[in-house]
């Protein structure tokens, strides 16, 4: 959702590279130098990952409410905290839910009506960015009727700007 500003990065490990054995007299036979790696790491970068639950398949796999609830709860506490070397520590940020009247209707990517301001170019922290939900409320007010239900769900660190319709949850 904005400028990523990626880091090349090198390191050593320390472990044997091949299986090792010693010998009688005390020495090792076999590899046991260590290797180096290098990658590139994005040390901050705010992603906007959309989905839908296909209303054919949800019937089909006799898809409930409780599950429906679940599902949500898995997709906010599934990233909570989770570390991963080239991507750094994941946090969810934001989470909108939005069920239709009939389940075959879709507004579709409403990922482009949400907008992202950054303090400088490349952000580096949360506090240096404010999620403006302006365009999304306009979008979702105007779809009003075909619209059963919002909620969305946010971290509280999370600056955001504009007043979405619907409920806001608590994860």
């Amino acid at each position: 959702m904005h400028p990523v500003e990626t880091r090349y990065v090198q390191g050593t490990v320390v472990m044997p590279s091949a299986d090792t054995s010693e010998k009688e007299d005390g020495s090792q036979t076999g590899k046991t130098q260590g290797t180096i790696w290098t990658t590139w790491i994005a040390p901050f970068a705010v992603y906007a990952m959309p989905g839908i639950i296909n209303a054919t398949l949800a019937e089909k796999t006799g898809l409930s409410q409780d599950d429906v609830e679940v599902l949500l709860e898995a997709l906010w506490k599934g990233t909570l905290q989770r570390q991963a070397r080239g991507r750094g520590m994941q946090s969810p940020l934001f989470l909108l839910h939005v069920e239709y009247h009939d389940p075959f209707f879709r507004l579709g990517y409403l990922e482009e009506n949400i907008r992202l301001s950054a303090g400088n170019e490349s952000p580096t922290r949360l506090s240096d960015i404010v999620l403006d939900l302006s365009g999304l409320a306009e979008r979702l007010a105007h779809h009003q009727a075909q619209i059963a239900r919002v909620r969305w769900w946010h971290q509280p660190e999370l600056q955001v700007q504009g007043d979405l319709p619907g409920v806001q949850g608590v994860r």
